[in-house]
């Protein structure tokens, strides 16, 4: 019951879901990532993670933290308010 409370709180609000904002956060993250010409592996070796997480997140399914959005962000020139902001293309199912 009290979960359901704070749900329809944050709808209220104008609050975007989580899952909408690390979809938000893959599309936009690859559309840069191309744009700079990089791979996937190229992206983990500078952000210091692994190739197959770079992948997750371009498929928003994962729920980074604040340091390795920001790291992502560093590697293709961008930063991470753009990168949260509404795609500019939507994403592909």
């Amino acid at each position: 019951m009290m979960r359901q409370k704070r749900t329809d709180a944050a709808q209220q609000s104008g609050d975007v879901p989580a899952t909408e904002l690390q979809t938000r956060f893959g599309c936009n993250f690859r559309t840069l990532r191309k744009r700079a010409g990089l791979t996937q592996t190229q992206v983990a070796e500078r952000a210091g993670i692994h190739q197959k997480e770079v992948s997750q997140v371009e498929l928003g399914k994962v729920n980074l933290t604040l340091g390795t959005m920001h790291r992502l962000a560093r590697v293709v020139d961008g930063d991470v308010t753009h990168l949260l902001a509404e795609p500019e293309t939507p994403p592909k199912k």
